[in-house]
């Protein structure tokens, strides 16, 4: 495994000046590693690169870190050094054995049923889930 250190490999970014005024939020962090990965073991996938269209190119950003105590502030560093680079951010959710695993064959634990609503008339479909599955734990909204 290669080391991550966070203060070496990505926090020597400038800062740039955010047009929305949007930053990661820390608390939602926490609540999102809890219900995603709280009881799973492994490493989580994580994924930062540059959308396509918005005029810059760059290389993914990968990094594989162990579900444990020490997720949130490591996912805390890596989601500051994407949002000051412009970058997007992807976890994987649910857990792997090896770096560099990603696949979705290669997951070995997930402890959430995801489910991604992005066409279509999405508040039906939500609808049609909260009447088959419950109230959700936790959506996220991205876009």
């Amino acid at each position: 495994m290669i080391h991550f250190n966070p203060w070496r490999d990505f926090n020597d970014a400038p800062l740039q000046e955010d047009p929305f005024g949007v930053e990661p939020d820390a608390a939602q962090l926490s609540v999102f590693l809890d219900v995603v990965f709280g009881y799973c073991e492994g490493l989580i996938p994580v994924r930062g690169f540059v959308d396509k269209g918005q005029g810059r190119d760059g290389k993914p950003n990968n990094i594989w870190i162990y579900a444990d105590g020490s997720a949130f502030d490591k996912l805390k560093t890596f989601a500051t050094w994407a949002w000051r680079e412009g970058a997007a951010l992807y976890v994987i959710p649910g857990t792997v054995a090896a770096q560099g695993q990603a696949r979705a064959h290669e997951v070995i634990q997930m402890q959430a049923v995801i489910v991604d609503l992005d066409a279509g008339d999405i508040i039906a479909k939500l609808g049609h889930l909260v009447h088959y599955l419950g109230t959700p734990t936790l959506v996220v909204e991205s876009g």
